[in-house]
């Protein structure tokens, strides 16, 4: 493009490697595969991927150790290098009667500018029936991980637990305590770059149904986390691990039970998407206060929405249309929004997504049906689609990795998406224009 230097667009897609990686065909667009972790990724859980906005990158999965162990494992990739040794996050845990796929550790992370990583995640309970706790471990760079630190109380079953991190250093978690099926009491606790704990606050009874409450920063030392109630959309923001509830009546509360989807930060700006009963619903958070919402999409999607921000105003949605299709809309600041982009498959199988660089390039990943077996079941292949900033047209091809598994999307910072390996290799594969 004219007056802009070349961007390498990365789009990195956990995939299951039939064999081996040189066994797998090089394609026009993608780097050879990346191996993260052997054959050893467990089944039960998806693994997760956080990047910041150079480009560094952590993934993290459950690593089967045994047929009743295992542990949460993460490895680390500087931007433009290659990936380190693997690294434990949280210890082994054993639950003697179960298989480990049945272990969910629900990780969740974060990565600041200057590469420090906060993980929190679930730490299952001995019995399926057992209390689970929330922990918390950081990463300083180049350092190693934290002795883990229980966040919720002692005794009380904890859930859904999700993670930001400012360029200061300054960490925030919330986590859901069950109550009954579909309505969990919502908490969030804030740790200080200096290490210092606040008290932990109760904010209220939410109507998220087991999904976590997407937390944020809307600027240094100013956190947010978003959820919902049975009758409003609300933003919780801190001054000093005082919180303050700001709510607002929405089409979110007219939800199919599925209500809010995803919710991103990014300068002072959120964004929150819901799969509402009117349709596909976006609203934004700015300068303390909710804007109106606005109807992306008539209709239910099949799947949650991805929403995604660029920095400069420009939203993104992608839709998995009922499992009929993909579909990408988005506006640019003060603008309306329109479709820009619609492919047979699906994303909400995949458990893929969109992703948006400061550039305003654009990544869609997916899992595109391509062909048939002899008998009669469908074979997936993971596509990607990019859209270079000021193109009006995309990229797109299926990666062809075989035994494809759900994909990890990452832009220059955003992550939106992870995946499973079903205990075969997981690999990252690179898109680059």
């Amino acid at each position: 493009m004219p007056g802009r230097a070349p961007v390498a667009l990365s789009v990195f897609v956990a995939a299951l490697l039939a064999c081996c990686p040189s066994a797998v065909a090089r394609r026009a667009g993608f780097l050879a595969p990346v191996p993260v972790a052997g054959t050893s990724v467990s089944a039960g859980e998806t693994p997760v991927e956080c990047a910041n906005p150079k480009g560094d990158v952590l993934v993290l999965w459950a690593d089967t150790l045994s047929q009743h162990t295992a542990q949460l494992d993460g490895v680390f990739r500087s931007a433009g290098g290659s990936f380190g040794s693997t690294e434990m996050v949280a210890p082994p845990f054993t639950r003697q009667y179960e298989g480990v796929s049945n272990i969910q550790f629900e990780p969740d992370c974060a990565l600041a500018s200057d590469g420090v990583a906060a993980v929190a995640w679930t730490l299952p309970a001995p019995s399926s029936t057992g209390p689970r706790s929330v922990e918390l471990s950081l990463r300083p760079a180049g350092g190693h991980w934290s002795n883990p630190v229980r966040l919720s109380a002692q005794g009380k079953n904890a859930i859904a637990p999700s993670v930001a991190i400012d360029a200061a250093g300054d960490v925030v978690v919330s986590w859901l305590v069950p109550d009954k099926e579909g309505v969990d009491s919502l908490f969030v606790q804030e740790r200080l770059a200096s290490g210092k704990f606040l008290p932990a606050g109760a904010l209220g009874v939410t109507s998220l149904y087991d999904r976590p409450a997407p937390v944020g920063f809307l600027g240094p030392g100013k956190p947010i986390v978003i959820w919902q109630t049975a009758a409003q959309l609300d933003a919780s923001t801190s001054s000093g691990g005082s919180w303050h509830t700001a709510g607002v009546a929405s089409p979110f509360s007219n939800a199919k039970g599925y209500g809010l989807a995803s919710a991103v930060f990014v300068g002072g700006e959120a964004l929150a998407v819901s799969d509402a009963s009117t349709g596909i619903v976006a609203q934004t958070w700015q300068a303390g206060a909710w804007g109106p919402a606005d109807l992306v999409h008539p209709g239910q999607s099949g799947g949650y929405p991805y929403g995604v921000l660029d920095g400069k105003g420009g939203e993104y949605v992608a839709v998995d249309k009922n499992g009929d299709g993909v579909q990408v809309f988005g506006r640019a600041a003060g603008g309306v929004w329109g479709s820009l982009l619609s492919e047979p498959g699906n994303i909400e199988s995949a458990g893929g997504g969109i992703a948006v660089d400061a550039a305003g390039d654009l990544a869609l990943v997916w899992e595109d049906e391509v062909k048939s077996t002899n008998s009669g079941s469908p074979t997936y292949a993971t596509a990607v689609a990019v859209r270079p900033a000021g193109a009006s047209s995309w990229n797109s091809e299926d990666t062809m990795l075989g035994h494809t598994a759900s994909p990890i999307v990452s832009g220059s910072g955003d992550t939106v998406a992870a995946g499973t390996t079903q205990r075969d290799a997981l690999a990252l594969v690179e898109y680059q224009q």
